[in-house]
C-alpha cells in the first residue's frame, strides 16, 4: 500500500460530524477532512493539492455505503494471553478486536498465570504492538498472582 489515502464518499461520524465526506491520511497521519461529496475526479485533485504527491502516489478508496468514525476503547478486555491460547492468543483477540472496531484495549489480568509485574505487563504490549493493529495497555493484579 502507498503512504498516501484519499478516502471518498464515506459518511463520517463522529462527536461533532454526520455528514458525507473526504478524508486524507499521508504516512498513517490524517491531513485534511472535508464535508461534501467528491466524486474520483475532485477526490484526486483535493488530495494530490494536499499530499503534494502525484496522483499515481495516492491510493483512492470509494467508501459509498460505509461509514467511517473513530474506533472504540475496550475498557475492560480479557485476551486469554497468556497462558490460555486454546480459547485465544493474541493474534485472536486483536483481529477479533480491529474487526469489531476497536483500537484500544485495556487487558484485564486474570489470565495463567496472573499478570502480576510490570515486567510481565511489558512484555505483553511489546509482542501486541508487533502485530500493529491496536493499542494495549496492560493491566497488573494488585497482588501477586492474586494472592491477597
Amino acid at each position: 500500500m502507498k503512504k498516501n489515502l484519499c478516502i471518498f464518499n464515506a459518511r463520517l461520524v463522529d462527536k461533532v460530524l454526520d455528514c458525507k465526506g473526504l478524508v486524507v491520511i499521508s504516512e498513517g497521519k490524517i491531513l485534511s477532512v472535508m464535508q461534501g461529496n467528491f466524486n474520483q475526479e475532485q477526490a484526486s485533485k483535493i488530495a494530490v493539492d494536499i499530499c503534494n504527491q502525484k496522483e499515481e502516489d495516492i491510493d483512492f478508496f470509494d467508501a459509498c455505503g460505509l461509514v467511517l468514525q473513530p474506533s472504540f476503547i475496550d475498557m475492560h478486555a480479557h485476551f486469554r494471553y497468556p497462558g490460555q491460547s486454546a480459547k485465544e492468543d493474541l493474534n485472536s483477540g486483536l483481529n477479533s478486536a480491529v474487526a469489531g472496531g476497536f483500537g484500544t484495549l485495556v487487558l484485564m489480568p486474570n489470565t495463567q498465570p496472573v499478570v502480576s509485574s510490570l515486567q510481565d505487563a511489558t512484555q505483553i504490549c511489546k509482542e501486541v504492538e508487533s502485530f500493529g493493529l491496536a493499542d494495549v495497555y496492560q493491566t497488573v493484579s494488585l497482588t501477586k498472582g492474586f494472592d491477597g
